[in-house]
């Protein structure tokens, strides 16, 4: 699904940023690095992985 989504060209353009935030995350880069990179701050990705790391299933 992030990885459809952060491709998509019809998204809303915060939904692709955010689904390129949680899957450069899932790969383990610094939030300060995905930042820079996707163009938002670091407390927003901050915000983002804390967020959906709060409402994944376990497992």
């Amino acid at each position: 699904m992030w990885e459809t989504l952060s491709k998509s060209g019809t998204a809303s353009h915060r939904e692709v940023r955010r689904a390129q935030v949680l899957l450069m995350a899932a790969e383990g880069l610094a939030s300060e690095w995905i930042a820079r990179v996707v163009g938002v701050s670091p407390a927003t990705v901050r915000s983002w992985r804390a967020r959906f790391a709060g409402s994944r299933p376990s497992g």
